[in-house]
């Protein structure tokens, strides 16, 4: 099995989605899902994550670091935030066959957010990050489902 330059596609969406929709929301649980799926999924570790919402296939962000060989994996954690991440999922899709990436659903079951965990989702939203994203210390929020 090739080692991967593995990517997280997370969704971008604004903090007022909160209370409809807090899964769109939680980028942080998001990349956790990702992580554990790819973890789990043949050991590989996640080296980068994009945040974005409508995304264009041919964007450089998502196909850059020509310093890196290896190939490129993508996990998004399903089919709903693919719709979110990009404009057009079917043609990213055919991107990455073309480029001969590998783009794969962690399709592990949404956290059900209880009013605490929402919450504590909401203060950090709302921290700065100073550097390294506050959202990344919440490792155990998709566990708390």
């Amino acid at each position: 099995m090739p080692e991967y330059r593995t990517v997280a596609l997370t969704s971008l969406v604004a903090s007022e989605q909160l209370d409809a929709d807090p899964w769109i929301v939680d980028e942080a649980g998001q990349m956790l899902m990702c992580r554990t799926w790819a973890r789990e999924h043949g050991g590989h570790e996640v080296n980068e994550q994009i945040s974005t919402a409508k995304c264009g296939s041919g964007e450089a962000m998502l196909w850059g670091r020509e310093d890196d060989p290896r190939p490129l994996m993508f996990i998004t954690p399903s089919q709903r935030v693919l719709d979110i991440v990009m404009a057009d999922p079917a043609e990213f899709a055919e991107w990455c066959g073309v480029r001969g990436a590998v783009l794969r659903f962690a399709d592990m079951p949404e956290p059900v957010y209880t009013r605490e965990m929402r919450a504590t989702l909401y203060r950090q939203l709302q921290l700065p990050t100073e550097g390294a994203p506050t959202l990344w210390r919440g490792d155990d929020l998709y566990a708390r489902r």
